[in-house]
């Protein structure tokens, strides 16, 4: 009963802020409420969109039944990943840019694909680095044994192809990611 006061309340509240006039509440229970907006609620959860990364001309998202799509700030909608079945975090798609990154754990590639541009560009792992994300265009990786001397790589792709690989330096070698992290990365390398 509180619930569906709470409701009307709410629908009441909807009607006066969209300007539709003075409602006229119902007395009985369940009787509609004029110029009341109801949203069934199968409706009201799609598309169940999430947000995974944004940069100047559009964003990144996860949209359930289409995969992730990117999308223009003028909503055009490319596909990008038809069959992705799930949301991972941020920074695993090129965080605060328009490049998106996927990462190919079989062939230990990188491919960025920029938005805007069209234009795709992989980078390799080196041997014995573990991918951990993307900021931009630049691919960061761990390599190392956990808990004991990871050291944090950026590796950027030069016009030509080649990649730098450049440590990051100040970070001390026994650091390691946070724990939510550390599962991940664990979970990714087979090291518990």
């Amino acid at each position: 009963m509180a619930r569906r006061a709470l409701i009307r309340g709410a629908a009441v509240s909807l009607t006066l802020a969209m300007g539709l006039g003075s409602p006229a509440v119902g007395t009985a229970q369940g009787e509609t409420v004029a110029g009341e907006v109801v949203v069934p609620a199968t409706t009201a959860m799609l598309p169940q969109t999430s947000l995974l990364s944004a940069g100047p001309s559009g964003f990144l998202r996860y949209e359930y039944g289409r995969g992730h799509l990117w999308t223009t700030y003028d909503g055009v909608d490319t596909v990008v990943d038809a069959s992705a079945t799930g949301v991972y975090g941020l920074p695993e798609f090129g965080a605060g840019s328009d490049v998106v990154a996927a990462y190919d754990e079989s062939g230990r590639v990188v491919t960025l694909r920029d938005m805007r541009s069209g234009r795709s560009r992989t980078i390799p792992l080196p041997p014995r680095h573990e991918y951990w994300a993307t900021l931009g265009s630049t691919v960061v990786t761990l390599a190392g044994t956990q808990g004991s001397d990871i050291t944090w790589h950026l590796l950027d792709v030069r016009d030509d192809g080649s990649v730098t690989d450049r440590t990051v330096a100040g970070v001390p070698r026994a650091s390691t990611p946070s724990t939510s992290a550390t599962r991940r990365w664990a979970t990714r390398t087979g090291r518990s």
